[in-house]
């Protein structure tokens, strides 16, 4: 069973050209234009941007304000676009790296305010935006995954009380767990030499990576083997800056020891004896291979990452 996850990094070289645009309309230009009447759209077939005023010049300020202004040349009343999936889809794409450059305040209320403006021309405008956040930013397949732009759209949800409300709280109580810069929760693993040990055990100056897997799962193999293969992660191992601790919270010890012997032997590899990890729901874990970062100090630093964010994160 390998359908638990997999999925970000978005391209920031594509939201960089972006947020350097100086085309679209002039943020000098009288009015507010959101309040236009029509929509605005380049040759290529995407919304016109508005003009970086020349007065911000850090990248997250510029991020901020390219997110609180992207959607501006949309008219939501203009239904031939907002409720044009593909259209909102490529549009959102583009959105979506942005927003993972932005700064959490700024984030927070560019998304709210275009939330608004959906829901406020139409429930089906609404509901699309809403399914196309979900499906870039949340599915775990996906190539943008990032649960921490998803976040207020699922905490704007909730907000709403309705009958969708229930499941948009489970997903921001899925986001929030584990989240980066929270402790690791500790928990007892088993060894192939029946030897217990704890995930709290490691040397005051290493990083943990955490891998929960599945013997008979594909994309685990692929994604271990690639692991094993890399001579900076395997460097960075036998230099005592990172260990490698791979768990298989399952209970097939037959399977799991076989394929326990293929791994690299300075690998700890382990399996849960008791069926705590599942049991206690100590990490988020939605589909196999799952990895987490784990810092010197026993903090989370990615949770839930894919094997590119891994590879910058670790200079791989």
């Amino acid at each position: 069973m390998c359908k638990r996850r997999f999925g970000l990094i978005g391209a920031a070289l594509g939201a960089v050209l972006l947020l350097a645009s100086s085309c679209g309309k002039s943020a000098s230009q009288g009015g507010d234009s959101r309040l236009q009447a029509t929509t605005s759209i380049d040759a290529d077939g995407t919304l016109t941007l508005p003009s970086m005023p020349d007065s911000i010049k850090d990248p997250t300020g510029r991020a901020d304000y390219l997110a609180a202004h992207f959607w501006d040349s949309l008219d939501f009343a203009d239904t031939a676009h907002s409720l044009d999936t593909a259209f909102m889809e490529q549009n959102f794409a583009n959105y979506s790296t942005v927003l993972s450059l932005t700064s959490e305040p700024g984030r927070d209320k560019a998304v709210r305010a275009l939330l608004d403006r959906a829901r406020a021309a139409s429930a089906a405008s609404y509901e699309l935006m809403a399914a196309i956040a979900e499906k870039y930013l949340y599915e775990p397949d996906s190539p943008m995954f990032d649960e921490e732009a998803y976040l207020p759209f699922a905490a704007y949800a909730v907000g709403l009380g309705d009958e969708m409300s229930a499941a948009a709280e489970g997903r921001r109580d899925d986001i929030l767990k584990n989240r980066p810069g929270t402790p690791a929760p500790d928990f007892v693993f088993m060894t192939a030499d029946a030897k217990r040990r704890r995930l709290s055990e490691s040397d005051p100056l290493t990083n943990t990576l955490l891998i929960f897997y599945e013997p008979d799962c594909d994309k685990c193999h692929e994604a271990m083997t690639l692991l094993a293969g890399s001579q900076m992660l395997q460097g960075a191992v036998a230099q005592g800056t990172l260990r490698v601790v791979a768990v298989y919270p399952g209970d097939n010890r037959k399977v799991w020891a076989e394929h326990a012997a293929t791994l690299p032997s300075n690998w700890i590899v382990g399996i849960d004896p008791t069926g705590s990890i599942d049991n206690d729901e100590l990490y988020l874990i939605r589909a196999t291979p799952t990895f987490y970062l784990i810092g010197a100090d026993g903090k989370i630093i990615l949770k839930d990452a894919s094997l590119q964010r891994l590879a910058y994160t670790l200079g791989l």
